[in-house]
């Protein structure tokens, strides 16, 4: 952190290294310089607001938005810092599914940047934020093009109870909105089977996720998110209509910056055709922050 003239400039950089078979991958997951209330760079879509994201395996809760984009991002405090103003324009690309195919297809030379913008206040209570978003869905396929504009709505909190433990929401819904769902079960649109229209699929998504602390080093979240599409005519059958999920978990701090836990998740999933399955994983984690 450096100052310029009366401003910090702050550089954040995170990464992972993915396995593959035969070695480790670099993988980016957040990049960005902030100058003021300028940020540029990757990080979380300002369409969350990522403090109420719960302590649980993020990677896989079906109601949850869990996404990170290129932007552009510009804030500002309002009431004595008690209300904040997000407005950005992020890295665009539409992932449309083909007609009677479950194959999702991620199409990024879109040209027009989404538009998101978020609204947050902060009180004795805890936070609660307000979301909406614009973008323009875009198929091109040799000389043929088609584009559809559509966008969502968001709203998510943190609320404190008692001294150390909270209750974290979000609830979402819009046209489009199946880019930004976690597990990525979801098309943002289907193409007509003519080829002639691309029809959005609205999608709703929720989250509930409650954060208990056993003892000073104890704590354990439990979370329930789910998520549902309603499909186009033109969809395949074998596209996913719902989602859910249920987590537990319980994590030990021996240290501040230590966590060592194990959690347990049980998913559901059904598909246009009525066929069903579910998926049960118990994961173990260590984590060091640094």
């Amino acid at each position: 952190m450096h100052p310029i003239r009366s401003q910090n400039l702050d550089f954040y950089l995170e990464y992972d290294m993915t396995e593959n078979p035969d070695s480790y991958n670099f993988f980016l997951r957040h990049a960005y310089l902030k100058v003021g209330s300028l940020l540029l760079g990757r990080s979380f879509t300002t369409f969350i607001d990522s403090a109420v994201l719960p302590d649980v395996d993020t990677g896989s809760a079906p109601g949850q938005i869990f996404l990170k984009r290129d932007q552009i991002r510009w804030t500002r405090l309002f009431r004595d810092d008690a209300l904040e103003l997000a407005l950005a324009l992020e890295q665009p690309d539409s992932q449309i599914s083909a007609p009677n195919c479950a194959c999702i297809r991620n199409y990024d030379d879109d040209h027009i940047p989404y538009v998101a913008s978020r609204l947050t206040w902060w009180a004795d209570w805890g936070q609660l934020s307000i979301s909406g978003m614009l973008r323009s869905l875009r198929w091109q396929q040799n000389e043929q093009s088609l584009s559809k504009t559509v966008g969502g709505a968001g709203l998510s909190g943190r609320i404190k109870l008692g001294v150390v433990d909270d209750l974290r929401f979000m609830a979402n819904y819009g046209n489009g909105l199946g880019r930004f769902i976690t597990s990525g079960a979801y098309a943002d649109a289907s193409l007509a089977r003519d080829f002639s229209e691309l029809n959005p699929h609205p999608v709703v998504s929720m989250l509930a996720a409650y954060q208990h602390y056993w003892s000073e080093k104890w704590r354990s979240t439990f979370s329930l998110s789910a998520s549902q599409s309603s499909l186009s005519g033109s969809a395949s059958e074998q596209m996913t209509k719902r989602a859910r999920s249920a987590q537990v978990n319980l994590f030990w701090s021996p240290v501040p910056d230590l966590s060592i836990g194990l959690e347990f998740l049980h998913g559901q999933r059904q598909l246009l055709n009525k066929q069903d399955g579910e998926l049960n994983r118990l994961m173990f984690s260590v984590r060091y922050t640094l």
